[in-house]
């Protein structure tokens, strides 16, 4: 008698921290981001430290972000420059079939794009966001995480408090 498939276990999770001085990205493995925010991080762009500390986790749930904050959002791990080139390039066929009197095509290529959205948009998982920082997080969840919110954004406002930590320690 066959067994049944073991699940694999997730990949390690992974953090997107942007320079709050060069706006620089750094992508690393939770672990490696907690050991550098607990030594003090520095971008490595630019040289310059922020006030980040370790997130707070708890097993794959997110508390707090690395920049102190707790507001969150969720958002499809989806690339967007290259969604954006496929939407131009589909749109630009179409385009050109409806000059040269081929509508029907146009509408084919139109309703094909649709149909790769809609798959991209199931296959794609979510990643987690701080409305303050941006930073991402790829294999964690924050419980109250919901869909971007304008409003919820410009109330949180960006990561000033930050720079005027750094401003004040020189």
């Amino acid at each position: 008698m066959a067994s049944a498939p073991t699940a694999t276990p997730p990949a390690s999770p992974e953090v997107g921290i942007y320079c709050p001085h060069c706006s620089d990205l750094t992508l690393h493995p939770l672990a490696r981001v907690q050991e550098s925010c607990a030594a003090g991080w520095t971008c490595y762009r630019c040289g310059k430290k922020a006030g980040y500390a370790p997130a707070e986790v708890d097993g794959t749930e997110l508390k707090r972000c690395v920049c102190g904050k707790q507001d969150f959002y969720r958002q499809k791990d989806f690339n967007k420059p290259f969604g954006l080139i496929l939407a131009v390039v589909a749109f630009a066929a179409s385009f050109l079939l409806w000059a040269f009197r081929y509508g029907w095509a146009a509408f084919v290529v139109l309703f094909g794009l649709l149909g790769l959205d809609l798959l991209f948009y199931r296959m794609t998982g979510d990643i987690t966001a701080c409305y303050a920082c941006s930073a991402y997080y790829r294999g964690l969840t924050a419980q109250q995480a919901e869909s971007f919110d304008h409003e919820t954004e410009h109330h949180v406002g960006p990561v000033q408090h930050l720079l005027d930590e750094e401003k004040k320690a020189d």
